[in-house]
């Protein structure tokens, strides 16, 4: 999956959004056929068209709202940016009752992405210990 700019989703919202063209850059393609039908309304109809831009400007605060980890989770499939380059997470071994015994350097096969807000978390974690989602991995 391509990794989505945030503030190209946000100006395709701002200039476009009432013909969806933010929705179809984002991978959205129902909704933005929805927003296309309807906004293309708008060339004999006022009011569906003007819906849609509301609709669209709201799309548009919630993208500015959302933090990047955040929009890549949803949008990149949890692709990742840079603030988490060269991070390294500690991982634990266990011994034979399943407690921690050290701590070694992390490889980047020994974490993953949050499902829901895209924080990098090591892998086997049962919940982000940003979100606080439950985690299935």
């Amino acid at each position: 999956m391509n990794q989505k700019s945030r503030s190209t989703a946000i100006l395709l919202a701002f200039l476009l959004g009432g013909f969806g063209a933010h929705l179809f850059y984002l991978g959205e393609t129902k909704r933005g056929f929805v927003y296309l039908v309807i906004g293309g309304l708008g060339l004999f109809f006022v009011f569906p068209f003007i819906v849609c831009v509301i609709l669209a400007i709201i799309d548009m605060v919630k993208y500015i709202k959302m933090s990047d980890a955040e929009f890549a989770a949803k949008y990149s499939g949890g692709a990742n940016l840079q603030n988490n380059a060269g991070y390294q997470a500690p991982t634990y071994s266990q011994s034979a009752n399943n407690q921690p015994t050290s701590i070694a350097a992390a490889t980047p096969e020994d974490f993953t992405f949050c499902t829901t807000c895209g924080a990098k978390i090591p892998k086997g974690t049962k919940f982000c210990p940003s979100c606080g989602n439950a985690q299935n991995g």
